[in-house]
């Protein structure tokens, strides 16, 4: 039986038990920290001199681990109460996510660039660098299953498992295994995870995207199917006499997850970027690709990475990306690639005279009219760029002039893969943009009622210095409740009628109102200053009311249809039955009713804030 991971330590990244308390430093770029066990030997030997002799270890080795224990479930519980409290703030409309958003990624910031400088490296050293996001941790649990699976399903005891060539190797994670008792001592193996299918499944995306089918973009399925077809190209590369690694077998480690391709290791091989290459090499590698041509077979990814040198034999590796029966552009850029390689560790006339005894100018010069740009993966253009030589101008001054080969292919599934991905991107970040932005209308707010609601906590928290709040008792038949705005300055919500129309009264609270133009008269309610300012009479009512108290203002704006009746005198024993019913709390104790004469209007003071009955907003 192969050794299953827990669930939770598939994902890349593990972290072996002596980085936990290290965990909050990744995502950071922090990939390599080194001499932590020496901090637990340390706490071992302090709780070992005080409890005395050999036995004393070992208890301090037991308080050590009690003491990782503690610090995780401490740190798990402040966690969880700053989350509860972003929370809280977030419910009660303090905050806005995009707040609790931004403090958290400043809090990250600061603690670690705090810590990255001002703690000393010879107390808790750390080593900074950045990786790629396919290489995985191979230590711990996941690399006690590599030597469980291998033992159980090779016959292979591994000692040593180490990785290498991580610098050209964007999709899997390659391996050199140590065994015993094997037929050689050292085994190549690539680990291949989710992680790198779905990597496979986007990066063929983008490709298909931003230069149409080139060639075949079907992306692997699964990783079973990847680890597969990269053994079956090492088989058929064999079959035809082409020097590559030996493939061992496919290892699985946890079923559809994970599978380690095991191959022969090339002992003392170094990449042709660091080895001497001479006629023989350079002869090889041209004699490599007019096999493969031969052969009808391209290998796709020619880089210095991918060739390597021992005792000046060249041999070939990293075969997933093989493809039977390409197109000749693919064939051309082969070949092109190759000739880049060879030329960046000798030079471009050298190169192409010999290229002339495996290959006719002709196709020379479509290999050079092909390889540009993209066609030449990232590695080699790098090596190409900090040549100070000009190669791929001096290849095509030795051909036989021919225009470049156009790399861009239209066809109804790019189209439509273009506009897809153009349409949910351009909606990710209007989503993403306006979760940051508050509308003009507050979603979900209701209209305040006269009671401890959330409504009121929000109209509180609006306008924190208000003394008094508007609020709504009943609306009678005729009156509807119309909708409701929150924000920050300000608290609004609005009052519908059959009669004089939709938003027939709007009632805004703000810490302060203009009331220049306005009549000051005789208030109506009790510890406020009353300001009527009539706009129009004929043929449309509007006018504007002001109550203004100590930190606040609540303003009433009339637009009532045209035809509607203009009078709106208050009347407080008027008509009260066809009140909206409308209230503040003041100090008195029992409200007060007032309507408009034609009732379009009336209002009910709540308690002022501090007063029996009262509530003091949140602040």
């Amino acid at each position: 039986m192969s050794p299953l991971l827990a669930v939770e330590e598939q994902r890349d990244g593990l972290v072996d038990a002596p980085l936990a308390g290290v965990g909050a430093l990744r995502g950071v770029d922090v990939v390599d920290v080194v001499a932590l066990r020496a901090v637990g030997e340390l706490a071992e030997e302090c709780f070992g001199s005080l409890i005395g002799g050999q036995r004393g270890r070992e208890v301090g080795r037991d308080v050590h681990l009690a003491r990782g224990v503690g610090d995780g479930q401490r740190h798990a519980d402040r966690v969880s109460v700053v989350t509860l409290f972003a929370l809280a703030r977030l419910y009660l409309g303090v905050d806005h996510p995009g707040d609790v958003l931004l403090g958290a990624a400043f809090a990250v910031a600061i603690a670690v660039t705090a810590f990255r400088y001002f703690t000393p490296n010879q107390v808790f050293p750390v080593t900074y660098r950045r990786g790629r996001a396919a290489h995985v941790d191979v230590t711990g649990r996941r690399g006690q299953a590599i030597r469980q699976a291998m033992r159980g399903q090779l016959g292979l005891e591994v000692t040593e498992i180490k990785p290498v060539g991580l610098e050209s190797s964007a999709g899997s994670t390659p391996l050199r295994l140590r065994v015993e008792d094997g037929p050689d001592e050292f085994l190549f193996a690539k680990l291949y995870t989710k992680g790198h299918v779905r990597a496979d499944r986007w990066y063929k995306l983008g490709r298909t995207i931003l230069y149409g089918t080139l060639e075949d973009e079907s992306p692997f399925q699964t990783v079973r199917r990847l680890a597969e077809y990269e053994d079956y190209a090492l088989h058929l590369l064999q079959d035809i006499g082409v020097r590559t690694a030996r493939p061992h077998g496919i290892v699985e480690i946890t079923p559809e997850r994970e599978y380690l391709l095991v191959t022969e290791f090339f002992k003392d091989a170094a990449e042709i970027g660091e080895a001497e290459v001479d006629d023989t090499v350079i002869d090889q590698g041209l004699a490599l690709i007019r096999k493969l041509w031969d052969a009808g077979i391209a290998h796709r990814d020619i880089k210095p990475g991918n060739l390597m040198v021992r005792s000046g034999e060249l041999l070939l590796i990293d075969v997933c990306f093989v493809q039977v029966r390409p197109s000749p552009w693919r064939q051309a850029v082969d070949l092109g690639n190759m000739m880049l390689v060879l030329a960046v560790r000798s030079d471009a006339q050298r190169v192409y005279r010999r290229a002339l005894a495996y290959f006719t100018e002709t196709e020379l010069a479509e290999a050079f009219a092909a390889t540009r740009g993209v066609a030449s993966p990232t590695q080699l253009r790098a090596f190409m760029k900090r040549d100070p030589r000009d190669l791929l101008g001096e290849f095509r001054a030795l051909a036989p002039n021919r225009p470049p080969i156009i790399l861009q292919r239209w066809s109804t599934r790019r189209v439509a893969l273009a506009a897809a991905t153009l349409a949910v991107t351009a909606a990710a970040a209007y989503v993403t943009i306006t979760a940051f932005i508050p509308g003009p209308v507050s979603l979900g707010v209701k209209p305040p009622n006269c009671s401890a609601s959330p409504s009121m906590i929000l109209s509180a928290q609006a306008v924190p210095t208000a003394a008094m709040l508007p609020c709504i008792t009943a609306v009678p038949s005729g009156w509807h409740v119309g909708g409701a705005d929150t924000a920050s300055g300000h608290a609004r919500f609005w009052l519908d009628s059959d009669q004089a129309g939709a938003h027939a009264v709007t009632i805004t609270l703000s810490a302060a109102c203009d009331t220049s133009g306005a009549q000051q008269i005789p208030s109506d309610q009790p510890g406020t200053r009353r300001f009527e300012r009539p706009l129009t009479l004929r043929p449309q009512f509007t006018g504007l009311r002001y109550y203004t108290f100590p930190g606040g203002c609540v303003t009433y704006r009339f637009t009532f249809i045209p035809g509607a009746s203009p009078c709106w005198r208050s009347r407080p024993a008027a008509r009260p039955p066809s009140c909206p019913g409308l209230r503040w709390w003041t100090t008195s104790r029992a409200p007060r009713t007032w309507c408009s004469a034609d009732g379009a209007h009336p209002a009910r003071l709540s308690r002022q804030v501090g007063e029996p009955g009262g509530r003091r907003p949140v602040r």
